[in-house]
């Protein structure tokens, strides 16, 4: 019995066997690989949706602002009504380029008259109060129209590197009722490829 016990053991794994070992170890390593990226994925897309609810509350906050005409007002006479208006839209993206954020990070200028710099009390990211200081994965983009009070503001980018957008995010809002309140879509929208206008606007 102690002999066939030990003839036995001088026998390896069949190649059934070793096949069986080496497809479960294949399957565990693409769900791992899928669940590492999947995470880094939600992790760099994290940025895009926190900031475009900071841009959201930026474009409803400009907009609940009394702006009135800055002209010189006459003694007995009276200044022009004060009006609610959301910010004018951004001349520029914040990078300029999408190829800025093709697989990479890039970091905004502090210098005046650049990137979220660019424009004024009435205009573009100035008007919004809104800027990243951070390096960023996503390029930004904001347009409204002040006759309306509609506007959009979006982030996109490019994860496989590339000048083309891979994944693009966008949230907007405009004014309903007789009231002109002004009202946000309720989420925001998300499109493989460039961002579009959220549904509804």
């Amino acid at each position: 019995m102690h002999k066939l016990m030990m003839k036995k053991s001088k026998y390896g794994f069949t190649l059934v066997e070793l096949m069986i070992v080496v497809a479960i170890i294949g399957i565990l390593a693409v769900l791992a690989i899928y669940g590492v990226t999947k995470y880094i994925t939600n992790a760099k897309t994290s940025e895009a949706r926190n900031s475009l609810g900071q841009l959201a509350k930026a474009a409803v906050a400009s907009y609940e602002e009394e702006r009135s005409a800055p002209d010189y007002v006459a003694p007995g006479s009276v200044t022009a009504g004060s009006q609610h208006q959301v910010c004018a839209g951004a001349s520029a993206t914040v990078p300029a380029a999408i190829a800025n954020v093709a697989n990479k990070k890039y970091q905004s200028s502090q210098a005046t008259g650049a990137d979220w710099s660019i424009g004024d009390k009435n205009t573009g990211w100035p008007c919004l109060k809104f800027a990243l200081t951070e390096p960023q994965y996503f390029m930004y983009d904001y347009k409204a129209d002040t006759a309306t009070n509609r506007w959009v503001a979006k982030a996109d980018s490019a994860f496989k590197g590339g000048t083309t957008s891979t994944l693009g995010f966008s949230i907007g809002g405009k004014t309903a009722g007789t009231q002109n309140q002004m009202v946000v879509v309720p989420q925001i929208h998300e499109v493989e490829g460039p961002a579009a206008d959220p549904p509804g606007l």
